[in-house]
């Protein structure tokens, strides 16, 4: 390679690592709180042979800070009670996890026995942005853990969340009860099926 070549190539590098850089320094638009901070997560059970229909939450999320190349956020749910956790974006990709409380057989609740991770990328730029990503539940045992879902899951801004701060939502979060699905029964987990049929 002549060293017209490898200077034309060593450039283009340069510009390419130059335009990536810039692409992932925060704030990122569309962000999940500039255009309404509420937004709703539907899940689609991956191990139905229709994807049938799960349930879903509302979630609000608050600035948390800019760690790095991450825009962070706190996030909350106003219609899950104990569901709550952090949130890093990078460009249009999104990363959530978090612990909840999970109904025991007794009708008591076990704190952070539940567990959750959300990685998702918004997909679209209209003002009710939306996105898409995959879900993980599993609830601890004495062994690998009991999966709850492995589900697709669709995001969609609904508008401002009600509550000012993180804080407050938390503080609003710990008045809710637990949802019910079409049986009457409680939800263990805030992706759970809303139907028996569906599962």
């Amino acid at each position: 390679m002549n060293t017209k070549a490898q200077s034309s190539m060593t450039l283009s590098i340069l510009a390419l690592t130059c335009s990536l850089s810039a692409m992932a320094a925060p704030p990122y638009s569309p962000d999940l709180i500039t255009n309404g901070n509420r937004w709703e997560a539907t899940a689609y059970l991956d191990s139905s042979l229709t994807h049938a229909q799960g349930n879903t939450q509302g979630i609000c999320f608050f600035p948390n800070g800019l760690p790095g190349t991450h825009q962070s956020y706190r996030w909350v749910s106003d219609t899950f009670p104990g569901w709550d956790g952090i949130a890093a974006q990078e460009g249009d990709q999104v990363f959530m996890h978090r612990d909840f409380a999970i109904l025991n057989p007794d009708g008591t609740e076990t704190d952070n026995a539940g567990h959750h991770g959300i990685e998702w990328e918004i997909f679209s730029v209209s003002p009710n942005n939306e996105g898409a990503g995959h879900s993980q539940e599993w609830i601890e045992d004495k062994g690998f853990g009991v999966v709850s879902h492995f589900v697709t899951v669709k995001f969609i801004r609904t508008g401002k969340c009600r509550y000012a701060s993180a804080e407050e939502a938390m503080e609003a979060n710990q008045q809710l009860e637990r949802p019910v699905n079409e049986f009457g029964n409680y939800l263990v987990s805030p992706f759970e099926s809303l139907s028996k049929a569906s599962d």
